[in-house]
């Protein structure tokens, strides 16, 4: 550096002075110099900048260690976070989530099914749409995802689980690349990062849920939306398939994907090449697409309807059009709520929860909001507007099924996208100040998200299992995984022709049981402790009964059989007694304990209720669950008999009430209704039946009485037509008719 000499007077002897002084960024240099010249004369302090603070001093250390020649390739970081995801996502993956469910089970059993037919579904069809599995339809693209591994590979809980992380992980690539292509946004390879350490994310792409699969194809609708705005028909034509696929995989997702890919057409018809042959044939893609579903809505409409029933503001015959405006109302603001999105306080299934964790982390919101602002703010063209469209339409699921994380995950992934935008603009301010520069920034945010992920990933393995200790059927619905390979190696060891297993501690064990025992020999049965006490069972002594632990209990208190041979124990993650398999045998003189405990079953009890304002005064055969549970009006709740079939129920009115007929909602089993109605007139009662068919699913049976009847009594007959007498009868609704 130079410096211009004072002006003030200078002595004619004097001699110039020449300093070089290096000087660092935010340095202070004080120079002085002595009267005399010699090699003292001179003298130099040095010091930070008082002005500059800590900033300075942070410039001049960083300076000195060159980090501005780290590398900054956007690709390259882009294929790190990729694989960072994938570690995420298949690391430990049998381990958590804790619990393996049906749901995940369904679609391997049908690619299954699939080979096992000739790729023919349940109808004959040739590459069906929907498979049906233990009288449950599920939809065709899990298990045509599955169809390669379980050819290959067999049945499996990681290739189940390890096919839905990958698709997550096609999904997290081309949402990165549409918000590329629409704002061409610089942080565009921090979005797998990003999802990786969503714990909304991270949970759904580690099960085998549909909800993984509508959100990935919602990110590949706007990926190839994204391209179509530049003239490409074949993404155009891809973007309307995708979207026809992510509806097989999850039909709520009919409504953002299908305004999405609405929005994709709207936008992009002014660029496309040949537009009518290109939007003609888009059409036809759509209705060929649309078409095995509408097929499988007429001849199944209660399975069509059954996501509807998630959200009871849709199907309830009492709500009123204003009603179900608010309850859609209520549904739309729920998915806005910043308190469902960024509170770790839940509320939902335990299974789609992490204790402790918010969907997304509270750590996203400012960036949310930076990036929501710089999206909403213009300058409009047509990828900012499909990419607000895509922000807009991605909570739509939630509209259909009522608000959760899982309908809602397309919206979490947009958010993530807009969240990256915001960072982009953090990255961009911070630049100005050095050493804040762009390589440095992406580092520190790598190593921030790769060690708050590691973090995650390892409390979910270690401690998941502990997060709640409701592992029951309302629960976790824990022990799929750890029981069955325990079950088959019982079997073995104590050479049980069969196998008796509890229902009461997973939703539908059948389906669990097809998934992991391969032993065709071997009869299962899907039984709780009503099987082998409420009539002899000439088999018990020839199997191994599998049951829970509060079950196990039951069984030895009921004093019918001798002390059972145990053969394996499992317990709860939290050391809890959780299932007992035993080998059990009747007691000698079982014969007579079951006539008489058969009368008691029979046995007549009274009890009064309060219905619509009115008591009734009923006799019923003792009851397993409350009476009031068919008169509360909520189908979901439910009486079962202690063994008597039929259910009669003999209801004595306070006062004559008027009857046009009656209607009551049963389970899926064949059954017989048979009413008699006594007239407040007196006279002979009059006789009424009405027989129901097996169905797939629950279903209304309706009784009328032609006129109508002023009645001071009325009974029911329901009777199990395929049971035995001593069985136990369902009931979960009486409506009377007026």
């Amino acid at each position: 550096m130079s410096l211009e000499p004072p002006r003030a007077d200078v002595p004619e002897n004097a001699e110039p002075l020449q300093v070089e002084v290096e000087i660092a960024a935010g340095e202070r240099v004080e120079i002085l110099v002595g009267p005399e010249p010699g090699p003292n004369s001179v003298r130099i302090r040095r010091q930070a900048a008082r002005t500059a603070g800590r900033l300075a001093g942070l410039r001049a250390a960083w300076a000195r260690w060159n980090v501005y020649r780290l590398p900054y390739r956007e690709k390259a970081l882009f294929r790190l976070g990729l694989g960072f995801c994938a570690l995420m996502l298949l690391l430990f993956l049998p381990s958590f989530p804790v619990s393996f469910t049906a749901v995940e089970a369904l679609p391997s059993l049908s690619a299954e099914y699939l080979l096992k037919s000739g790729l023919r579904g349940p109808e004959g069809d040739f590459l069906p749409a929907f498979f049906r599995v233990d009288g449950q339809y599920t939809l065709g693209l899990g298990a045509y995802l599955q169809f390669l591994a379980v050819f290959l590979l067999g049945k499996s809980v990681f290739l189940a689980r390890a096919l839905t992380a990958l698709v997550s992980l096609a999904g997290a690539a081309a949402l990165s690349w549409a918000w590329r292509d629409a704002l061409h946004v610089r942080t565009w390879w921090l979005i797998p990062w990003l999802l990786a350490v969503t714990p909304a994310w991270f949970l759904h792409s580690r099960a085998a849920w549909p909800y993984a699969l509508a959100a990935s194809a919602f990110g590949l609708v706007l990926w190839a939306g994204m391209r179509a705005l530049n003239g490409g028909r074949w993404a155009y034509w891809g973007a309307l398939a995708a979207a026809g696929l992510g509806v097989y995989a999850y039909p709520p997702a009919v409504v953002p994907l299908g305004l999405l890919a609405a929005a994709v057409t709207l936008l992009a018809a002014r660029r496309l090449p040949r537009r009518g042959l290109t939007l003609a044939v888009g059409a036809g893609l759509a209705a060929a697409m649309a078409l095995p579903y509408v097929r499988f809505a007429l001849a199944h409409p209660d399975e069509a309807l059954q996501p509807l029933q998630l959200a009871s503001f849709w199907l309830d015959p009492e709500l009123s059009l204003g009603g179900r405006l608010e309850g859609l109302g209520a549904a739309v603001l729920s998915g806005l709520n910043p308190w469902f999105w960024f509170s770790p306080t839940q509320s939902g299934p335990l299974l789609q929860r992490m204790l402790g964790y918010a969907p997304v982390p509270l750590a996203f919101l400012p960036f949310f909001l930076l990036g929501a602002g710089r999206l909403l703010r213009g300058p409009w063209t047509a990828e900012r507007g499909l990419a607000a469209a895509a922000l807009l339409a991605s909570p739509g699921a939630a509209w259909v099924t009522g608000a959760s994380v899982g309908a809602l995950l397309p919206a979490a992934a947009a958010g993530v996208g807009v969240t990256a935008l915001g960072l982009g603009m953090t990255f961009d301010f911070l630049e100005r100040y050095r050493p804040f520069n762009r390589p440095l920034l992406a580092a520190l945010t790598a190593v921030i998200l790769t060690a708050s992920g590691t973090v995650m990933l390892s409390d979910a393995v270690t401690r998941g299992p502990l997060w709640f200790r409701d592992y029951g059927l309302g629960g976790l619905q824990y022990g799929a995984r750890q029981l069955f390979p325990l079950v088959a190696e019982a079997q073995r060891a104590t050479a049980s022709r069969s196998l008796t297993i509890s229902p009461q501690w997973a939703a539908q064990v059948d389906v669990l049981s097809q998934f992991f025992l391969d032993q065709p020999e071997v009869e299962v049965r899907i039984a709780g402790p009503e099987w082998g006490t409420q009539r002899i069972e000439p088999a018990l002594g020839e199997t191994l009964w599998v049951s829970t632990a509060a079950e196990f209990e039951t069984l030895r208190e009921s004093q019918l059989f001798n002390e059972p041979q145990v053969a394996a124990r499992l317990d709860y993650p939290d050391g809890s007694p959780g299932f007992v398999l035993a080998r059990w045998s009747y007691r000698a003189d079982i014969e007579a304990v079951m006539a008489a405990r058969r009368y008691a079953l029979f046995e007549p009890v009274s009890e009064s209720l309060t219905v619509g304002g009115q008591t009734l005064e009923i006799t019923h055969p003792p009851l397993l669950e409350p009476l009031g549970n068919v008169f509360d009006g909520d189908v979901n709740t439910l009486t079962k008999t202690g063994g008597a079939n039929p259910l009669v129920l003999q209801i004595h009115f306070s006062t004559p009430r008027r009857l046009s007929g009656v209607r009551l909602a049963v389970g899926a089993e064949r059954v017989n209704l048979s009413a008699a109605v006594y007239p407040a007139a007196g006279g002979e009662a009059l006789s009424f039946a009405v027989d129901g068919a097996q169905t797939d699913g629950n279903k209304s049976l309706t009784l009328e009485f032609p006129g109508g009847i002023l009645a001071e009594r009325l009974d029911l007959a329901l009777n199990d037509v395929d049971a035995a007498e001593v069985s136990n009868v369902h009931l979960w609704e009486v409506e009377f008719l007026p």
